[in-house]
């Protein structure tokens, strides 16, 4: 196992993120707030288990691709901005009409999930995270990143002993800590105080304060849309940029009964009516990245190629638990990977396809040509299209359909020339999230202007794309779109790109 990312020199974090405040405060035209609770907050970044996310691309392998090649950001980069957004965001709802009281435990409570609010992803992230809950042996399925964050926080893992002695440094306790880890992933920590009911005894963080972390319109997400964007020079979102930044000005708090406690009013985040344009704005930018970036046939296929390596090494039981990449880069991850295969406990054959797939990651991005796309409404009969539904995020299952296909085809392909992979996107319904008409006072959620728009329509929910080896897929595609048909059980020959 390569060595962890080397901790930098005390204070590192803060400059980066004064400066990114700066850039911040410049292009929203407003004076730089006090620093104090910033430089604070600042200080968990400079503990080893945030400074390894410097290793970590945010976008995985996207930097290999041509056309993504400015793609060289980090998961560190990203953390830095949305704590700092979230920052301004808290100082802005203390100026805003009607003015907001936050304390300042409050405040720092909630830069400090942001900064940790993704430093349980792997190396590579997704592609990693995606293989590992859908195979056989893992005892993380279904696990979240945020989740992993609360289990190793709340354990006191030895693993993140300075992190922890660092909140406790600041002036955490149990009871605050509790709070950040409900910040960060507010779903799962309410389900784990259904089984325990006295785990928020001194009562849970105000809501408004989650939703800056994981929302329709969080700082997180505002974040990884606008730098991803930038990196790659995505006009369609760096052009409205200063217009989705605007947004955090415009925040305001609704009072909201609570919906568990009667009697009991909390805090969610609401935006002013006159600001639904911007907002939608934002909800296409996401889609738009998923289309055209995230989504990009390509990018896609060699993040398959990945987590189909990483999915069959950990069925062979090779891979042990994941818990320990928490301090690997994704170079040095790929290293670690073909050391893994050169002890595997399999036959050669199975050795050599899982080191093809390793050198199609490392030196062959663009080896797969998308030839077939398969959509549920293709499928005849309801319960086959029930199961192609539930299981188009599973890699078992696409794998064993992509060599379901390879062999009935009776096409001359190898057993990793042939490559299914399943595309899912939730609608962007806008969530319990206000928008306030100032004329009368009303509040009606952002679904209100959503819904009935077109928006949903700028993206597939849901797809199964097939991609074939660009030297060997056109000579054997007729037989390979009727393998698909019967496979598959379509009611047509299966759409070519």
């Amino acid at each position: 196992m390569a060595a962890q990312t080397e901790v930098p020199s005390s204070n590192t974090s803060h400059v980066l993120a004064l400066r990114e405040l700066t850039d911040l405060c410049n292009i929203l035209g407003i004076q730089e707030p006090n620093t104090r609770l910033l430089e604070e907050a600042s200080k968990v970044l400079d503990t080893s288990v945030a400074v390894n996310l410097q290793g970590r691309r945010q976008l995985s392998f996207a930097n290999v691709l041509t056309e993504f090649s400015g793609a060289t950001h980090t998961r560190y980069d990203h953390v830095i901005g949305t704590m700092t957004k979230v920052f301004l965001l808290t100082e802005q709802l203390k100026k805003n009409e009607p003015p907001t009281t936050i304390t300042d435990e409050e405040e720092l409570d909630v830069m400090i999930a942001a900064c940790l609010h993704d430093v349980a992803h792997l190396p590579f992230s997704h592609p990693t995270e995606r293989a590992l809950r859908s195979a056989t042996y893992a005892n993380i399925r279904g696990l979240e990143h945020e989740e992993r964050i609360c289990r190793l926080l709340l354990s006191r893992a030895p693993l993140w002993e300075d992190v922890d002695s660092c909140l406790r440094n600041i002036g955490l306790n149990d009871e605050r800590i509790l709070g950040v880890c409900w910040m960060i992933a507010w779903p799962y920590m309410e389900k784990l105080s259904l089984s325990n009911p006295g785990l928020y005894a001194s009562g849970k963080p105000r809501r408004f304060l989650g939703q800056m972390i994981s929302s329709t319109f969080d700082m997180d997400r505002m974040d990884y849309i606008v730098r991803d964007a930038q990196a790659i020079g995505y006009g369609p979102v760096t052009q409205v940029t200063p217009n989705l930044l605007r947004l955090i000005l415009a925040y305001r708090l609704v009072r909201v009964l609570s919906g568990n406690r009667p009697g009991y009013t909390d805090y969610e985040l609401c935006l002013p009516k006159a600001e639904v344009g911007v907002a939608c704005s934002l909800l296409v930018a996401r889609l738009l990245m998923y289309k055209h970036v995230y989504f990009l046939p390509t990018l896609r296929a060699v993040e398959s190629t990945y987590a189909r390596l990483v999915g069959r090494l950990y069925a062979l039981k090779t891979i042990p638990d994941p818990v320990e990449y928490l301090q690997c880069r994704d170079e040095d991850f790929l290293d670690h990977l073909a050391d893994l295969i050169d002890i595997c406990p399999c036959t050669e054959a199975i050795k050599k396809e899982l080191l093809d797939d390793l050198h199609t990651c490392r030196n062959l991005p663009g080896r797969y040509k998308r030839l077939f796309v398969v959509r549920p409404e293709d499928i005849s009969h309801n319960p086959d299209r029930e199961v192609f539904r539930s299981n188009i995020w599973n890699l078992e299952f696409l794998n064993q359909l992509a060599e379901n296909i390879r062999k009935l085809s009776g096409a001359p392909l190898g057993p990793t020339d042939l490559l299914c992979d399943g595309l899912r996107i939730r609608p962007e319904k806008g969530g319990p999230f206000w928008i306030k008409d100032e004329d009368d006072e009303s509040y009606l959620p952002i679904s209100h202007y959503v819904n009935g728009s077109n928006i949903h329509g700028l993206i597939e929910e849901l797809r199964l794309d097939i991609y074939v080896d660009k030297a060997k897929g056109d000579d054997s595609k007729a037989r390979i779109g009727d393998a698909i048909k019967q496979v598959l059980n379509l009611s047509t020959t299966p759409r070519e790109i």
